[in-house]
């Protein structure tokens, strides 16, 4: 019996001890500011959490200069996302897998797409508090940034501290929620020396692209970076003369190979399926508007309207 006296000991003081320990930390909480929020709203964790098996938070406040608007944070493994949400619709998620809402130090949530108008960001969305863990990306990324060249987007980022890092996987995407890996690039393994990276995409289209870096560890671990957007704008087809009565003649945009073309009629039915060889003729079509369209091998379409005399 003399045995088990220390035992008890140790389970008494576990339980006088630990309601201290707790109450001392007391709640975690998540503030949230920026954005359309018109000033700081600290949300505390909701009567409903855990959802999703991850805790959720919850609070009223001024948005967009509407009072009394509930928000939440929560994750959802439907998406694969957490999201924080006004009176129950997505305004701004993270892409990642975390044990908690993650900060944004690297603003790492977007604006989910189509709430521009309703919730404008004059200031950068913050999200931090002790309910928060932070951008758990395993390497620090210093810089990250996307410019046009030419017909093609140059990603250029740098990091310092990498840990066990096997690479970067590029992805893009058109709409923020199918995403393409484009390519892979090698990681520096484990350095605190500062590594720079780079990535020529020549197969972006003319419209808006969206980046975001997949960071993979060695032992198949990985976590998403922030999301760039640039927009391709050096993407002209030129048809002339226009309007003509016989031939058309194409300058087009270098870079990609233009395999097929279509003359797409004014209800949208495709006339002429002509060949890329110049010049193209138009004498069989009736006077009128009409739209050319060129595809490229790798799915990207470009048009232009031209008027047949």
């Amino acid at each position: 019996m003399k045995n088990l006296y220390p035992f008890i000991f140790f389970c008494i003081v576990i339980l006088l001890v630990s309601p201290f320990r707790l109450l001392a930390q007391g709640p975690e909480t998540i503030e949230v500011a920026g954005a359309c929020i018109d000033s700081e709203i600290s949300l505390a964790l909701s009567p409903s959490s855990p959802i999703d098996g991850k805790p959720a938070y919850e609070a009223t406040g001024t948005v967009a200069g509407v009072s009394g608007t509930d928000l939440a944070i929560f994750w959802s493994d439907a998406e694969g996302k957490w999201f924080l949400a006004f009176d129950g619709q997505p305004y701004f998620y993270y892409d990642g897998n975390t044990v908690d809402p993650p900060n944004n130090l690297l603003e790492n949530w977007a604006a989910a797409p189509g709430t521009s108008s309703t919730c404008p960001e004059t200031s950068p969305l913050l999200i931090n508090g002790t309910g928060t863990q932070n951008d758990p990306l395993p390497v620090r990324l210093i810089s990250f940034s996307a410019v046009i060249s030419g017909t093609d987007i140059l990603l250029n980022w740098s990091t310092t501290d990498e840990q066990e890092n096997a690479g970067f996987y590029v992805l893009r995407s058109k709409d923020l929620y199918n995403w393409a890996t484009v390519a892979f690039v090698d990681g520096k393994g484990t350095t605190s020396a500062q590594q720079n990276y780079k990535f020529l995409d020549t197969q972006a289209g003319p419209q808006i692209n969206y980046y975001r870096l997949k960071q993979m560890d060695f032992d198949g671990s990985f976590e998403y970076s922030r999301i760039l957007s640039v927009r391709n704008q050096d993407w002209n087809l030129t048809v002339y003369p226009n309007p003509s009565e016989d031939f058309l003649d194409l300058i087009m945009p270098e870079g990609s190979n233009w395999k097929s073309a279509k003359i797409i009629d004014q209800t949208g039915r495709v006339i002429l399926t002509p060949s890329l060889e110049q010049p193209i003729s138009i004498r069989s079509l009736t006077p009128g508007g009409y739209v050319l369209t060129l595809e490229s091998s790798t799915g990207i379409t470009i048009s232009k309207r031209f008027n047949k005399q």
